[in-house]
């Protein structure tokens, strides 16, 4: 009774391993000698437009006015071009539709393994053979056509995952995606352009990068004028203050003298004095004008200058200090800026404020600790530091 329990129950083992065996095994063939047609193509490029989900007989359908719900592709479907049916097999999905028309086989159902993803055997597809394809769509779809590709042939684009809808809220949003990518991606030779149209869309296209440049130009602009302003409104505000007056008062001038000259006869006859006093008040108006105008720039550059005589300071000081240190003495360099800096400056008293006694006094007993080792040169590096220590505060 066990054994035969045992036989029984390897038979069912066997007859549910042989499902897998042959159902979930790919149907692809692989090893085959490539054959090749002697026949030119019947195009020289090939166009798809996949519309994932669209039945066949929504092109035979009619609406409530009997006219085609598709008209343009019904007309060549009856009286162009070739057109057929294709019988999907499950699972329903958007890539067993892809795979079926491109590649020209059924689901491999050993994509299971997969998770439905990718096809987990290489084949080949009309992609593969083409010299050149792009292609525009969603990311689950086609990584699988562009990975077993024999060499930098194809061109694959596709949007984020995560802007896959499917719930259907708004089907046109990926759509409008690739509507708006294919846009001058294509090379111009691989379309059937005239010469004129190509010219055209040149001109076009440089109008629309001018047009964009003005844009961004213009934002540009107000970014700055904006940073200006509130520059002026933080640091400067008496010369913002002053200019918008000046300008206020400028303009109701010249609008009340325009009034007064049109409704009086006072300008009518004009001495030769007034004339000169005019002329001498627009040219002190421009002088001011032109003052208003240069004096950020000059503000700045003594901005600048003070900025420069802190660094050069602080670097005399620190080659000074590193150098005494070295025991080299004082480097010409800096003793030149040093009484470069005692030459201009009115008033050496103010200069030395009451701690540099103290600062002159340690350096030169840093230095007497070294008087038995140095003899005769100790009383020349004396007198170096305390021209040092007259310098020195300076810069501080």
């Amino acid at each position: 009774m066990l054994l035969f329990f045992t036989l029984g129950l390897l038979v069912h083992f066997v007859f549910f391993a042989s499902i897998f065996d042959i159902y979930f095994t790919s149907p692809l063939v692989h090893g085959m000698t490539p054959r090749f047609t002697p026949l030119p193509p019947p195009a020289k490029r090939i166009v798809l437009f996949v519309a994932d989900g669209l039945r066949a007989d929504a092109l035979y359908e009619l609406d409530e006015n009997g006219n085609s719900r598709a008209p343009f592709i019904r007309n060549i479907i009856m009286h162009k071009g070739s057109w057929g049916i294709s019988h999907t097999h499950v699972p329903t999905e958007s890539r067993p539709g892809h795979v079926a028309l491109i590649a020209g086989f059924y689901e491999d159902v050993s994509a299971v393994a997969k998770g439905w993803k990718e096809n987990p055997v290489e084949f080949d597809s009309l992609f593969n053979e083409s010299k050149y394809t792009w292609s525009w769509g969603s990311p689950d779809i086609l990584p699988m056509f562009a990975k077993g590709a024999s060499g930098d042939h194809i061109y694959a684009y596709s949007y984020d995952a995560q802007r896959e809808d499917f719930g259907a809220h708004d089907a046109t949003k990926l759509d409008t995606w690739v509507f708006d990518n294919v846009k001058g991606t294509l090379p111009v030779d691989y379309l059937n352009n005239t010469d004129l149209f190509k010219a055209e869309s040149m001109f076009t296209n440089a109008v629309q990068i001018l047009e964009q440049f003005k844009i961004s130009l213009c934002k540009e602009l107000i970014h700055l004028a904006l940073k200006g302003l509130s520059y002026y409104h933080t640091y400067d505000r008496f010369f913002l203050g002053t200019n918008v007056v000046i300008g206020f008062v400028g303009w109701t001038t010249y609008a009340s003298l325009l009034i007064i000259k049109s409704h009086s006869n006072l300008t009518r006859h004009v001495s030769k004095e007034v004339k000169v006093l005019s002329f001498f008040y627009r040219c002190m108006l421009t002088a001011g004008l032109t003052a208003f105008a240069v004096w950020p720039f000059f503000t700045q550059l003594w901005i600048q200058a003070k900025m420069m005589n802190i660094v050069i300071s602080m670097y005399v000081v620190y080659n000074t200090h590193s150098s005494l240190l070295r025991k080299q003495g004082l480097p010409l360099t800096n003793q030149i800026v040093s009484w470069a800096t005692l030459g201009h400056s009115r008033d050496l008293g103010a200069l030395l404020p009451e701690h540099n006694q103290d600062m002159s006094f340690w350096q030169c007993n840093e230095m007497k600790m070294h008087t038995a080792q140095f003899t005769g040169a100790a009383k020349e590096k004396r007198c170096i530091l305390t021209r040092v220590a007259l310098s020195a505060p300076l810069y501080f």
